[in-house]
């Protein structure tokens, strides 16, 4: 699951154990509905689209707001649907 808020070497070091050992692996990405009560899904994306864009994050909060101390939403929001 690309939360596109890795460090651009944790990216770059995922890209080169998957060439190395030549796995298979199947990324993911939360797709947010924008609408409070429904759910979000994903879509897969190739590992070329792997990247620290931060839309993920970004999404998350334009719906639910920024996470707090007492609010912190980030792990139940991006990876839920799994």
């Amino acid at each position: 699951m690309d939360t596109g808020a890795e460090h651009p070497k944790t990216y770059e070091f995922v890209k080169i154990v998957v060439k190395h050992f030549d796995i298979n692996l199947t990324c993911l990405r939360v797709v947010v509905n924008p609408e409070l009560g429904s759910g979000n899904s994903y879509r897969i994306i190739s590992l070329d689209e792997l990247k620290q864009d931060l839309q993920p994050f970004r999404d998350v909060c334009y719906k639910y707001g920024t996470p707090y101390v007492h609010g912190a939403f980030g792990t139940r929001a991006i990876y839920s649907i799994l």
